[in-house]
């Protein structure tokens, strides 16, 4: 079996690298609100971006396997997750340096 990656794959990776280890120094120079309020409304505004494409792309058939513990347990419990990840985030700003957090944040999913 011969896989290869597209050179897009490539392009893709080193961009949301260098968004990644820049967006630290970008919130440093940043004048005005601290960087832990910074972040904090960009996660605010990933939620509702993110809301209104999930919304746009649910379609009718998926929304009838959607039951009401879905609705109203899982979705609930997601949400709570979600918060809770970002204020961890937000006090991990305050507690350390803020290239350390984002380093930190993203080799989490590793």
């Amino acid at each position: 079996v011969d896989r290869s990656v597209p050179m897009i794959g490539y392009v893709l990776l080193v961009s949301g690298l260098f968004a990644l280890s820049s967006s630290g120094v970008v919130f440093d120079l940043q004048e005005g609100p601290s960087a832990e309020m910074k972040t904090l409304w960009r996660f605010i505004l990933t939620t509702v971006v993110f809301f209104f494409l999930a919304a746009k792309s649910f379609k009718r058939e998926e929304f009838a396997r959607f039951s009401l513990v879905d609705a109203c347990v899982w979705m609930p419990l997601a949400g709570i997750n979600y918060a809770f990840m970002c204020t961890a985030f937000v006090v991990a700003l305050e507690l350390t340096t803020l290239v350390n957090a984002f380093i930190l944040a993203n080799l989490a999913s590793l």
